[in-house]
């Protein structure tokens, strides 16, 4: 414990580690979301506490079911004809 405070204490190890939480936080506050907020997300609760944030890291374990359950509720139809270029039609 006493070295890793010792390592904390070196400006050259402080000063980019601050530097680098202040942008995650302003970046979490004050930039918005290049997602629509109204686009729903699969696996998030909103009753849920931090929601936003407990989704990507649940999704290092349920993404194989999320994926599935969102091929289920989104039909593919729509999105193939969506990205078919003008000259194919």
């Amino acid at each position: 414990m006493d070295t890793l405070l010792e390592r904390l204490s070196n400006p050259s190890i402080t000063v980019p580690l601050v530097l680098l939480v202040t942008y995650a936080i302003y970046n979490r506050l004050h930039v918005p979301p290049s997602i629509p907020s109204e686009l729903p997300w699969v696996g998030r609760d909103p009753s849920k506490l931090f929601s936003q944030t407990r989704v990507p890291l649940a999704s290092l374990t349920n993404y194989r079911q999320w994926l599935n359950e969102g091929y289920q509720k989104a039909p593919l139809f729509p999105l193939a004809m969506a990205t078919r270029r003008a000259d194919e039609t």
